[in-house]
């Protein structure tokens, strides 16, 4: 997926659940379907009431109320039962320190409440792992009704409300025939509504399972059945619903075991309002700015399949799925996989029933589907589509020129063949970020589009790196799939560093790794040096929060912690490695572990690793995606026993002083007169102790010394008083001599060293008086990206 804007994120992080509101007159929080209210202290605190409940439908004659504990350490829990106007424990005594609750309006007696007269600590959820049941339940049973026709619904109510949702153990879900209906004649566009059917097989993971979790957000259950492997039908004996996780448990009264096959058919339907930015879940969007009409889209990553269907929504739950669209005959649908027939809906006239292959195994943010207008342009398995009129203005040209280059170049670096039938790029009105959905990949019109006789070159590299991006996915990330969000840099930077290998490979136009460089790692660079910063594999601790690893960290970063081993391995061992992490997990969920132990071992083969007396390849790489930030390496000479002596020194690159160390590749190239040498990039030392000292013989027509080759490593230099006047004296005779790549690093190395008190503004002033005869793309671009004052250009105004 591109890396999402702030306010983007913004949008999607603060969508509000139709089934949330709150009540600022009262104090409470409440959660809602058609079935059941939950109800809660809005922001409960120690010492004060906390009100816990639930409500029925009307018409459900209920005979219990009780409440359920969160457990203890344990795992018991405290049964707390209401009965006539009194709170009960298990041994029907009254508990004095809980007081029956009612809403105020509720005339119909159907709210089952309790209020804790004195919240303490030993109320709150409980700190299990996040997939046990860690919150309050409450349990309604009825005589007469239910949810078709289960004797009891339940609800779980979480005095946190930063949660994950993770499934419990149980049962996983290996296959899934899908069928929706979109409501394709309505013109309000802040409703969406259609209807669907979800059948969904699943194995049986734990003897005595008779809860089967399932995710679902802002959709309505209309009908529920089931049977099993014996043939049996499922008796369905109540519903859970955890609104907060997005979650509901299907409670079966028989018990399954280990082998045992269930399947589960539930009807739904959404009706949800919407504000404009919605743009998850089944939506729809303006087909084009010359119609009113409205086409409809998925966004179901990070986790909001759940909004489309239910579902085991997490990345390592995958499955096969079959998908049918209805739709009018004005209309065509796409779906991942090729359509194979199209039939007419019999009790709807002008309407067709189109149906997909197979997909698969896949997880679920990677499925999408489409009901559009549009015309599809490309020959052979990549199309791109949009509508008409931009097709007709030739605007689909230049990608459907470029994406069969670029899955030739992924399929014959990576030695692995692209697994899908067909490759759809679909242009997305309205839309703020591409989505790599596997074979249907979905791109803002910004992303995909491009008038070919009429761009900037900042418009035609948005184009590429995006489409470039998306289409590597199609590997990494939807083949080889993160088993969880705390490591998304292994779809997300490998996608990254993938494109900007492909880019150079296709278009000679760009020299992609320059701008890399300059726009992208000298920008986290400046990110990554924050307090606010984080570690790329660091925990996700909410749902919202897996939102926080779609930005420049894990992008960038991840990216420019590839391009470092790439450069410590070789070229060829960076290849072969990853095609190797490919073969190795495809159709599978994976840890870093395995991408670095992959690179580790294709080292071994082609005898670029063990490096510099390092045995582990994958515990030096963990240093770096397991702490946040990055080194600064301190650089001082001196003669000693008329032998030059370099002093190197690594500190935390931070705000804030701390201790960390990495193990950092020092690569060291001499500026020379008689011509300089740039292209080893390998570890000439490896830096991974507080400090280093090297007995360097420079030669005699050394100018300078420079350190970090090319700006492979992920780290800043900062020389002393004489090196970093040396370097000045180079780049003020003649610029060139220095390699673009470190001037792009030395430009962005001094303007922060300035800005952090380390460096003076004389010497700043001395390094960078060459700017004023700088004319490459790449160190102009650095200026640009590290700089509020000195001298800018506009990319946007350099020749296409």
């Amino acid at each position: 997926m591109k890396k999402l804007s702030l306010l983007f994120l913004a949008f999607i992080v603060d969508k509000s659940c139709a089934t949330q509101f709150e009540d600022s007159d009262n104090g409470l929080r409440y959660w809602k379907n058609s079935e059941i209210e939950l109800v809660r202290t809005s922001a409960p605190e120690n010492g004060l009431p906390l009100v816990l409940g639930c409500k029925h439908k009307v018409e459900y004659d209920r005979y219990s109320c009780v409440f359920w504990s969160p457990p203890d350490s344990t795992g018991n829990m405290q049964r707390f039962e209401v009965v006539d106007g009194l709170v009960l424990d298990e041994l029907d005594n009254v508990v004095d320190w809980v007081e029956v609750w009612t809403d105020d309006d509720d005339i119909t007696q159907s709210t089952c409440g309790m209020k804790i007269l004195e919240k303490t600590s030993d109320h709150d959820d409980s700190d299990g792992p996040a997939t046990t049941d860690n919150g309050w339940k409450c349990e309604m049973s009825f005589t007469e009704g239910g949810m078709f026709g289960t004797t009891g619904v339940l609800g779980e109510i979480h005095l946190k409300d930063e949660l994950l949702t993770h499934l419990p153990p149980g049962f996983v879900a290996k296959h899934y025939d899908l069928s929706f209906t979109p409501s394709l004649n309505s013109s309000d566009p802040l409703t969406s509504l259609f209807s669907g059917t979800s059948k969904i097989t699943l194995d049986t993971t734990m003897n005595n399972s008779t809860h089967i979790p399932l995710h679902l957000d802002s959709l309505e259950i209309t009908w529920l059945a089931g049977s099993s492997s014996s043939e049996l039908d499922i008796i369905f004996s109540g519903i859970l619903f955890d609104f907060q996780k997005s979650l509901i448990h299907l409670i079966s009264q028989a018990e399954y075991s280990i082998g045992d096959e269930i399947m589960v058919e539930i009807h739904f339907y959404s009706k949800a309002e919407r504000g404009a930015y919605y743009q998850y879940g089944f939506y729809k969007e303006q087909c084009s700015d010359y119609q009113d009409k409205f086409c409809w889209f998925t966004q179901l990553a990070m986790t909001n399949a759940r909004n489309a269907f239910p579902c085991q929504d997490e990345p390592s739950y995958k499955a096969t799925f079959d998908i049918s669209i209805a739709r009018s005959d004005d209309y065509i649908s796409l779906a991942n996989m090729p359509l194979v027939s199209s039939v007419p809906v019999t009790d709807r006239k002008g309407w067709f029933l189109d149906k997909f292959s197979t997909s698969y195994e896949m997880s679920t943010y990677l499925l999408a589907w489409a009901v559009v207008d549009f015309v599809g342009e490309g020959d052979g398995r990549v199309r791109v589509w949009t509508d008409m009129a931009s097709i007709e203005e030739g605007l689909t040209d230049y990608a459907k020129t470029i994406g069969p280059v670029l899955v030739d170049f992924y399929e014959e670096y990576l030695m692995v063949e692209y697994t899908l039938p067909k490759l759809d790029l679909l242009s997305v009105p309205g839309k703020y970020g591409a989505m790599e959905n596997w074979g249907l990949i979905a791109f803002p019109r910004r992303n995909l589009l491009l008038n070919v006789g009429n761009h900037s070159l900042e418009e035609k590299f948005d184009v590429i790196e995006v489409v470039a991006h998306e289409i590597a996915h199609q590997w990494f990330g939807d083949l080889v799939t993160l088993e969880w969000w705390d490591q998304t840099w292994l779809n997300e930077g490998l996608a990254t560093f993938m494109s900007y290998k492909a880019m150079t490979a296709v278009d000679q136009s760009f020299d992609s790794w320059g701008w890399f460089v300059a726009s992208s790692m000298m920008s986290v660079m400046k990110e990554d040096s924050l307090n606010t910063s984080w570690s790329l594999s660091d925990p996700v601790t909410s749902r919202d929060d897996i939102y926080r690893k779609f930005g420049h960290i894990t992008y960038n970063k991840g990216a420019s912690l590839l391009r470092m081993m790439e450069s410590v391995l070789g070229l060829d061992a960076m290849a072969l490695g990853l095609s190797n992490y490919i073969n190795s997990f495809q159709f599978g969920n994976v840890r870093e572990d395995d991408l670095l132990l992959s690179l580790e071992e294709a080292g071994y083969e082609l005898g670029t690793w063990p490096n510099g007396g390092k045995d582990s390849f994958v515990e030096v790489m963990k240093k770096w995606t397991n702490q946040k930030g990055y080194p600064l390496v301190t650089v001082t000479e001196e003669l000693k026993d008329l032998n030059q002596m370099l002093f190197l020194e690594q500190t935390w690159y931070h705000q804030d002083e701390g201790d960390q160390l990495w193990d950092i590749p020092v690569t060291i190239t001499e500026v020379r007169t008689s011509g300089t040498y740039w292209n080893k990039t390998s570890p000439d030392y490896w830096l991974s102790d507080k400090t280093l000292t090297i007995d360097f013989e420079a030669h005699e027509d050394t100018e300078a010394i420079l350190l970090n080759t090319r700006a492979v490593g992920y780290y800043r230099v900062n020389y002393s008083y004489q090196g970093w006047y040396n370097l000045g004296l180079v780049l003020s005779a003649n610029h060139e001599v220095v390699d673009p790549y470190n001037r792009a690093q030395i430009i962005c190395d001094v303007i922060s060293l300035v800005e952090t008190g380390l460096m003076e503004q004389g010497l700043r002033e001395h390094v960078l008086q060459f700017l004023s005869r700088e004319t490459d793309l790449t160190p102009l671009m650095a200026l640009e990206v590290c700089s509020d004052s000195l001298r800018k250009t506009n990319i946007a105004n350099f020749p296409k």
